[in-house]
């Protein structure tokens, strides 16, 4: 077979490359679609919080009513509340135990509340302690701290340096606090409150009737080494009412934090001659 004539002049096919077209982003198309970006998540960032700090606020109101719910069954088991503080032992010693540690057994805390030693002084600032003290008094149950304030998960005294007389002890603390009436604790004219020093009210001696009296409120405990919220200590868990509810006039304490001096939310001024908080609002009530 003879070739073919188009081979011999030199007429070959002539081959091709053909190159697929690339695809991308121009740098102007990249910062556009980076801004776009940012500008979504600063929309949805605020949401964000918002349900975060919702969800929060949700288990502060959980913790107010197993609260109060604890402190009716306590009621119902003794036929009056839990006393706000006290009562003092067979050798006439102040105990202070306050109402809130009392609930452990109705907060399904059981353990805790057999290694109460009820006729130890709770607030005995030196050595010896009982067993397990230590352990107690530093205690932290998530239902006694609200998740939106901060200072309620931080212990009293967690370096140890706070006032001379709590070297060597750290405190738990709680966002709520029991109503302790009004007037100083001492004062002739002073007006109990549903808890009180070695006394705890009856329903029936709420003449206001309960739905218009204050049983438990929310706190903001403050700076480190601030008193108020500590659950051992008797003026720790306490609200009184000689200034209205969130009044920023600062609550007399005997132990009040420096960074809590000026503070615009729940100010307190350092009392140290007293052993309970005097005429405060306790502030933060919401």
């Amino acid at each position: 077979m003879s070739p073919c004539k188009g081979s011999k002049n030199g007429n070959t096919l002539r081959k091709y490359t053909f190159r697929r077209p690339l695809h991308g982003f121009t740098l102007v198309e990249l910062l556009v679609v980076i801004t776009i970006i940012g500008i979504l998540i600063a929309l949805l960032l605020p949401a964000v919080q918002a349900a975060r700090e919702a969800a929060r606020r949700t288990q502060c109101g959980n913790n107010v009513r197993q609260i109060g719910l604890a402190v009716h069954h306590y009621h119902q088991t003794n036929g009056r509340f839990p006393p706000g503080y006290g009562y003092p032992n067979s050798s006439g010693q102040r105990t202070e135990w306050p109402w809130c540690l009392r609930l452990f057994c109705y907060l399904e805390q059981q353990a805790l509340d057999e290694s109460v030693d009820w006729g130890f002084p709770a607030g005995k600032p030196n050595p010896p302690w009982p067993p397990g003290h230590l352990e107690l008094i530093a205690a932290r149950l998530s239902v006694f701290e609200c998740p939106s304030d901060p200072s309620a998960s931080q212990l009293q005294n967690p370096d140890l340096d706070c006032f001379g007389s709590l070297t060597g002890k750290v405190h738990g603390r709680l966002s709520y606090a029991a109503n302790f009436g009004r007037g100083q604790m001492t004062a002739p004219d002073r007006v109990a409150g549903v808890f009180d020093k070695n006394h705890g009210a009856r329903i029936a001696d709420i003449h206001d009737g309960t739905s218009n009296t204050l049983l438990v409120s929310e706190i903001i405990p403050g700076g480190r080494c601030t008193i108020r919220g500590a659950h051992i200590y008797d003026e720790g868990p306490v609200i009184m009412q000689d200034y209205g509810p969130n009044d920023l006039t600062p609550d007399l304490v005997r132990m009040c934090d420096a960074s809590d001096a000026n503070s615009p939310v729940a100010p307190c001024a350092h009392d140290s001659g007293r052993n309970w908080s005097r005429s405060n609002s306790r502030k933060a009530i919401r």
